[in-house]
């Protein structure tokens, strides 16, 4: 009899601990070497959340910016060029560089000459790379939540 009550709870525990709504383990150590590809990192998706509603922001870029590359050295530096369409004729091909950081999941970017931004990077595989960035308002209340979801350049 103590054996039967023993698989029942058992099986119980194991039912509902396998439920497919359970939150995934969150990320908090990267491996910086799949940041670094040949072809960089090209966004697909940009999504803001403020807590009421979503807002597609990938929808909004122009051309000219929905095709940059993001590139990541491993000596740390990073650029960001221009893809296929340029703004205009005469832009530089490089339109940002700097150094990048990597401490646990979190990056952060230093334009060369211009103000760091940080990002946290919740997900990170040789095929899809995801920044999310917070905003904040008055008094440290998280305004929004912006996704942003990058897939190497070389599958575009």
């Amino acid at each position: 009899m103590k054996f039967w009550i023993g698989f029942i709870v058992l099986a119980i525990t194991m039912f509902f601990s396998c439920s497919e709504n359970a939150e995934p383990t969150p990320v908090t150590v990267i491996d910086g070497k799949l940041l670094i590809n040949n072809d960089g990192w090209i966004v697909i998706s940009s999504v803001q959340d403020d807590g009421t509603s979503k807002k597609d922001l990938f929808a909004d870029y122009i051309p000219c910016v929905a095709d940059n590359i993001y590139k990541f050295t491993s000596d740390k530096l990073y650029v960001i060029d221009e893809g296929q369409h340029k703004c205009k004729i005469a832009d530089a091909q490089t339109k940002e560089s700097g150094s990048w950081k990597l401490n646990s999941s979190s990056l952060v970017m230093r334009p060369a000459g211009d103000v760091p931004y940080q990002f946290t990077i919740s997900s990170l595989t040789s095929d899809k790379l995801v920044f999310t960035y917070l905003e904040m308002g008055t008094n440290g209340i998280v305004k929004s939540i912006t996704t942003i979801t990058f897939q190497p350049a070389s599958s575009i």
